[in-house]
C-alpha cells in the first residue's frame, strides 16, 4: 500500500517540476521576444519584462522594430484622404521608429484592378504619400521613410484588401 502511495507522490513531484520547467521557459522565450537577450547575469532581469509584454505596443515607445508586424491602412474607393483611424493605427510604428533610430519605415500602396492601370497606380501612390505624411506629421523624420513599389500592386480579389497602403520597419 504505501508503495502505491510513494509511487502517486512521485508522480505528482515529476508533474509540479515539469510545469514548473516549462513556465521558465516560456518566461525566457517572452523576454527574449521582448528583445532582451538572455545570460545568467541578465536572468533577474528577464522576469521583470514579462509584465510589460502585456501592455499594449502604442505605450511601449522603447519597443523593437522586430515586434511591429505589417501595419495595413485601408481606403475609402477612389479616395487618397488618410481614414480617422490612420494615427492610431501607425501609432505602432511611430513608436517603433522612436525605439530604433537606425531603422526606417517602409511604405508600400495598393489598388484594385477595376478602372485605368495608370490612374489607379498613381492613387496609390497618392495613398502612400498621404501614409507618409500622416508619419512625418507624428515626428518621424522623412529620411526615415521609404516608398517601395510592390511587385504588384493590385491587391487581389478582395477589394477593400487591395484599397490599401502597408507600412512596415527596416
Amino acid at each position: 500500500m504505501f508503495d502505491d502511495q510513494d509511487a502517486e507522490i512521485n508522480v505528482a513531484i515529476g508533474m509540479v517540476l515539469a510545469v514548473a520547467i516549462f513556465v521558465s521557459l516560456m518566461v525566457i522565450g517572452v523576454a527574449l521576444s521582448v528583445g532582451g537577450t538572455f545570460s545568467p547575469s541578465s536572468a533577474t532581469v528577464a522576469a521583470p519584462a514579462v509584465p510589460a509584454a502585456a501592455e499594449p505596443v502604442v505605450a511601449a515607445p522603447a519597443a523593437p522594430a522586430a515586434a511591429v508586424g505589417t501595419v495595413k491602412i485601408y481606403f475609402e474607393l477612389g479616395a487618397a484622404a488618410l481614414p480617422a483611424t490612420a494615427p492610431g493605427e501607425l501609432a505602432p510604428i511611430v513608436a517603433a521608429l522612436q525605439g530604433k533610430p537606425e531603422s526606417h519605415a517602409v511604405i508600400s500602396g495598393f489598388h484594385d484592378a477595376s478602372g485605368n492601370a495608370q490612374s489607379n497606380a498613381e492613387l496609390a501612390k497618392q495613398r502612400a504619400l498621404a501614409v507618409r505624411d500622416a508619419l512625418v506629421a507624428a515626428g518621424v523624420a522623412a529620411e526615415r521613410v521609404d516608398l517601395e513599389k510592390p511587385q504588384v500592386t493590385t491587391g487581389g480579389s478582395d477589394p477593400a484588401e487591395a484599397r490599401r497602403v502597408e507600412v512596415s520597419i527596416r
